[in-house]
């Protein structure tokens, strides 16, 4: 069955109409289906059902099979001549020589979950016509969908869910399924709907299910606590593949199968990334935070810091797509040409994630409801929103890195690691080779309360770099750091690690020590405490 949104409202109105219609002679049976609790999912031509209709006098059809034929399901069977005598059908899906006593889902769905679906409905007073009689099918099972995260540096060769019974009993007259008493369980292997998603169909139970995720041919497994699996309804599922085993977290309660929720990076929607809480294990050179791996590295200031960007989203915060938008975080973005002038455009896919990272203000980053006058001094060293055993940098801390000539944003040094005298600084290129990962990040550039919020269209070109492999990208980025500055009029500003193209003085890109705006956004990476 294809992935498709069934025309509800739509197709009841026009079975409305046409069920008052008066046949002049007997005419062919159409079924026009619509599915509910199941806005993924409608049949395609080939799928076949099984109708039955039964009137006051009796049978008129036992499972005759009627096949989808692009609008409808049709076939040989005609009308009975007598207008006004009602009946009732009953359909079911997928269609077997006898109407099911049981129905089995198949222990291997990894091409495809739909056969294993069963679905069924029944219309009553139901008049000839010479139209389509809608009928609603509904979800007679249940759906598992598990939201998969790995990170055990591994492949995933497959997922499978353990301890469920395959085996419904139905109900010849209300086509419900039952699980079976004597049933034993199987293993199900999931289909993989996407990088992320794995789904199976089963029938509703009362189950403690074993997930199972086989990594390079090493199957790891966790057990999840007993659950009511209801009909025609889904479980969410997060798992976490990590290399030392799995870590299961369930995403709420049973919702509705209908209620998929939005597509991962739709319209600036949810990240593309599992949503985890707020979990947190850390490897040699490398910590998982939130279901997000990222990669860690000792530099010669013999602190570790993180080497990609950070990009939790704290709770009740939503990445916006539009830097007009005071959201306190949004996605990075590209430099594109736009009715003729250079305009940041959002990028939302996994790619731009992983390297650029979310951009936050600093409210957000330091994990706090608002930045004051009063306040914006006391974040020296705050943890905000890193994880536990780490923290937003401070200027001192870029300073060591970096060096600094400018006294009025801290210690004068000159002789930190990576401090490069023709720089002032340091040069984006030589930490590039030291692995940095500076990732060209950009800015939302607000910078006082009553001003619009815009990403800054600046572009590295062959006019203030020598590099060609950064052209095109974000010539203006910030790290933040949590040391306070000044107040300047309406702004509070803090002081941050900026980058820098300026042609002939800093051709390969300058990393130094400059203020920054609390309302603007930048990228974060964190250093970890010392002992």
């Amino acid at each position: 069955m294809k992935r498709t949104i069934a025309l509800l409202l739509a197709a009841a109105a026009l079975a409305a109409c046409s069920e008052k219609e008066e046949p002049s002679a007997p005419s062919q049976v159409r079924i026009s289906p619509v599915i509910t609790r199941a806005s993924d999912v409608n049949f395609e031509e080939g799928d076949l059902i099984g109708l039955s209709v039964t009137r006051a006098s009796g049978e008129w059809a036992a499972n005759e099979k009627l096949p989808y034929e692009g609008t409808a399901f049709a076939g040989d069977l005609v009308w009975y001549n007598e207008a006004g005598d009602e009946a009732t059908l009953k359909a079911y899906y997928p269609y077997s020589l006898d109407i099911p006593s049981t129905f089995t889902v198949s222990s291997d769905q990894s091409h495809g979950w739909t056969s294993s679906d069963f679905m069924a409905s029944v219309k009553e007073g139901v008049l000839p016509t010479t139209g389509d009689v809608t009928m609603v099918f509904t979800h007679r099972l249940c759906k598992i969908r598990l939201t998969v995260s790995n990170r055990s540096g591994g492949t995933l060769d497959a997922v499978r869910i353990g301890g469920v019974v395959p085996v419904a009993d139905i109900d010849p007259g209300t086509y419900s399924a039952t699980v079976s008493e004597s049933a034993l369980p199987v293993e199900v292997t999931t289909f993989r709907q996407d990088d992320t998603t794995y789904v199976a169909v089963v029938p509703a139970q009362t189950v403690a299910m074993v997930v199972t995720a086989v990594v390079d041919g090493t199957p790891v497994s966790q057990k999840l606590v007993e659950a009511e699996l209801a009909a025609g309804h889904q479980y969410h599922t997060g798992v976490l593949v990590l290399p030392t085993g799995l870590k299961i977290y369930i995403e709420g309660s049973i919702r509705d199968w209908d209620d998929g929720g939005s597509i991962p990076g739709e319209g600036g929607g949810e990240p593309v990334q599992p949503s985890y809480p707020d979990y947190f294990e850390e490897f040699e050179n490398n910590f998982v935070y939130a279901g997000v791996s990222y990669r860690t590295m000792t530099m010669k200031d013999g602190r570790k810091w993180m080497v990609d960007p950070m990009r939790y989203i704290p709770g009740g915060k939503k990445p916006s797509t539009d830097p007009s938008e005071p959201s306190g975080i949004w996605y990075p973005y590209t430099i594109e040409t736009v009715d003729g002038k250079l305009t940041g455009v959002a990028s939302t896919d996994e790619s731009s994630l992983s390297s650029r990272g979310f951009l936050y203000d600093y409210a957000t980053a330091l994990g706090v409801a608002e930045i004051t006058p009063e306040n914006f001094q006391s974040f020296e060293g705050a943890q905000g929103i890193c994880p536990d055993g780490w923290h937003v940098p401070t200027t001192d801390e870029f300073i060591g890195l970096f060096g600094n000539e400018n006294a009025s944003f801290g210690a004068v040094r000159t002789d930190a690691p990576y401090y490069d005298v023709n720089y002032k600084g340091g040069n984006i290129t030589a930490m590039q080779e030291e692995g940095w990962n500076w990732g060209f990040y950009g800015i939302v550039n607000r910078s006082n309360p009553s001003a619009t919020g815009s990403y800054s269209p600046t572009m590295i070109s062959d006019k203030n770099c020598s590099v060609r492999d950064y052209y095109g990208k974000n010539a203006m980025s910030f790290l933040i750091s949590s040391t306070g500055a000044k107040v300047s009029g309406a702004n509070i500003q803090f002081i941050g690690l900026m980058s820098t193209f300026t042609g002939s003085s800093y051709p390969e890109g300058r990393l130094s020590i400059a203020l920054s705006n609390y309302l603007s956004g930048y990228a974060l990476r964190c250093v970890k405490d010392q002992e």
